[in-house]
């Protein structure tokens, strides 16, 4: 059985107002290569993202920006966990 290692990272959003920010910063954030998943949420306005390897910020921070006036600030990284 292989094992696989993933790592999750929190990020606060700014300028989400509603459910159709929700929407498009979670579909910019599952499109950047190497995330695994991204939950996002409204309140708090956050984003968790899950991926095997480190993830680039500022790929991130330049995904949510193309997709409106938004941003992120890095709030916690979890410790990496074999699944």
């Amino acid at each position: 059985m292989t094992t696989q290692t993933y790592q999750t990272q929190t990020y606060q959003i700014n300028g989400m107002h509603c459910g159709s920010c929700v929407a498009r910063v979670r579909k910019a954030l599952s499109a950047v290569v190497g995330v695994e998943s991204a939950t996002v949420t409204l309140r708090p306005a956050e984003a968790v993202i899950t991926s095997q390897e480190p993830l680039d910020a500022r790929a991130l921070n330049a995904a949510v920006q193309e997709a409106g006036n938004y941003s992120l600030t890095r709030e916690t990284e979890s410790p990496t966990k074999e699944l």
